[in-house]
């Protein structure tokens, strides 16, 4: 059941915490990008995945393609072109400072991606089911564009298909990313995100961050795309800087709600990355919706205690740290 994850390779760059940008000498460098960290990580979780994009033919590309290769990830769906690799700096913040961030994206190959340069029919050839997130569809309209042909082609093939909503403000306007996620929902099967990513595109009112306002917004979503399933998660860091993780998954039959588990976070960003690869990763396998949800808000409270995006923890470990934290024995 080979899956075909769809996004943008971008090199990240970070000083060392708790350093900022404008104090660090050196800065650590990781590649990373949203679709990329879910395709290591269901690699990593013992899934057969493929990586699909457009990257730069540098010795950064070169080194992208080498991260990709190490975790399993089937990178001969990936195009070299004459281009520069796309990236952001990333300030980790702590308690009073946020983390700051600042995308470099101008010129990159991705951004200078064409919808003729896709060739669908070869791309999706094997595979079961296709993930993309709202970080790659909001690069340009034109990668929205691809990605809506990339739906449509995997709905007439009977390919199941995923997405995490993603929303980042700074890449696109609340009314474009409406106009883009109209034309892109009615062809997806599972949307994970969080309300956060729902309220700041629908422009939902009164928002609370209630568990009654979240169900509400899944269902929402549910009834009016038609989805089979909506999973949303949800990160509060209290007053004692700890960490509360939780989550939710509706289906047409009912809505399932997890256990909330508190860490001490060493960096929140991922955390979504790794809900949405557990969520896929127990769909594709027919596990018990009560069983996928406790399985993917685990894997984002495990991440959160990991340094960078990737959380690195297999099946085994996702089980093992459910049963630590609830004193039980392994989920499945």
């Amino acid at each position: 059941m080979k899956i075909l994850c769809f996004g943008e390779p971008v090199l990240r760059l970070s000083p060392r915490p708790p350093l900022m940008l404008h104090q660090a000498d050196e800065l650590m460098m990781a590649f990373v990008g949203s679709e990329v960290v879910v395709a290591k990580s269901l690699a990593l979780q013992g899934d057969d995945v493929a990586m699909a994009s457009v990257l730069s033919s540098n010795i950064l590309g070169d080194r992208s393609i080498m991260e990709m290769r190490k975790f399993g990830v089937d990178v001969s769906r990936m195009r070299r072109v004459d281009a520069r690799m796309a990236g952001y700096y990333i300030e980790r913040g702590g308690t009073m400072r946020p983390d700051r961030i600042l995308y470099d994206r101008d010129g990159s190959a991705m951004q200078s991606a064409l919808r003729e340069e896709f060739d669908w029919d070869s791309l999706l050839n094997g595979v079961w089911c296709f993930y993309f997130s709202g970080v790659v569809a909001s690069i340009t309209p034109e990668t929205g564009r691809i990605v809506e042909d990339a739906l449509i082609a995997s709905k007439g093939r009977g390919i199941r298909t995923f997405c995490d909503l993603n929303y980042r403000r700074g890449m696109i306007t609340p009314a474009a990313a409406r106009n883009l996620w109209d034309r892109l929902l009615p062809y997806i099967d599972v949307v994970c995100g969080s309300l956060e990513d729902y309220s700041s595109i629908w422009e939902a009112e009164s928002f609370d961050g209630s568990d009654r306002q979240r169900e509400s917004a899944a269902v929402s979503l549910m009834d009016r795309y038609n989805l089979f399933c909506v999973a949303m998660n949800r990160h509060i860091v209290n007053p004692g800087a700890m960490l509360q993780v939780a989550g939710l998954m509706a289906n047409p039959e009912t809505i399932h709600r997890s256990l909330s588990h508190e860490v001490a976070p060493t960096e929140i960003s991922g955390c979504g990355d790794a809900f949405s690869s557990s969520i896929v990763h127990g769909l594709i396998h027919n596990w018990e919706p009560q069983h996928i949800l406790d399985y993917a808000v685990t894997h984002s409270a495990y991440k959160a205690t990991v340094e960078g995006e990737l959380s690195y923890a297999t099946e085994l470990t996702i089980e093992q740290a459910y049963a630590r934290a609830t004193g039980s024995t392994i989920i499945r």
